[in-house]
């Protein structure tokens, strides 16, 4: 295997993990998120 195809396997894994990170991050992003009420719901009349 040529070290250009190596190269790029390694790229490809790495971009993989980043990838996950970012996944990871925007899921916590989003669980914080829902575990706070909604901006919207003060323009909700009362009582709905």
């Amino acid at each position: 295997m040529p070290p250009q195809h190596i190269r790029w396997l390694w790229q490809e894994l790495q971009d993989s993990r980043a990838q996950r990170r970012t996944e990871h991050r925007l899921n916590a992003c989003a669980a914080a998120t829902k575990s706070m009420p909604p901006p919207h719901d003060a323009n909700l009349p009362p009582g709905r």
